[in-house]
């Protein structure tokens, strides 16, 4: 994604998993596996997919991670909370990601205002039900 960047990564993760999945069929068939093996290694598959799609995104829009890098390539390795903060503005920050989430179908703008688009009130709720079956508390509550 950083060597080649794609418009639309979830999209070129998809192509990547489809194109690689011929690759796992031969090799099943390589080493001989029956029916079941074929259903194991189509599973597996498709599991290390959704963990690799989770991670990206994870490692992708986490800010924690993004000022360790950006800690970490300053010169000698450090760097002080004015510099920091000149990259960042928290109203910029939220700018860009809600423009990001009304690309991606999330949200809407109506007369100023945002609101969930039916695409991310499902994607609200799926994550809300998540929360509260796993027992996890948002970013906010955690500090």
């Amino acid at each position: 994604m950083h060597i080649r960047p794609a418009g639309h990564r979830f999209i070129a993760m998809a192509r990547a998993y489809l194109v690689s999945a011929p690759v796992l069929v031969a090799l099943v068939f390589f080493l001989h596996g029956d029916a079941t093996a074929y259903f194991y290694a189509a599973l597996l598959h498709l599991l290390l997919f959704f963990l690799f799609v989770e991670c990206f995104y994870h490692v992708e829009r986490s800010v924690t991670l993004r000022l360790m890098v950006e800690i970490l390539e300053a010169p000698r390795g450090q760097t002080s909370i004015d510099d920091i903060m000149k990259g960042y503005s928290v109203d910029d920050m939220i700018r860009r990601r809600l423009e990001d989430m009304s690309r991606s179908s999330l949200v809407t703008r109506s007369d100023g205002k945002w609101m969930l688009a039916p695409k991310g009130r499902r994607l609200a709720r799926m994550m809300d039900f998540s929360c509260k079956i796993y027992r996890s508390k948002p970013q906010n509550e955690r500090l």
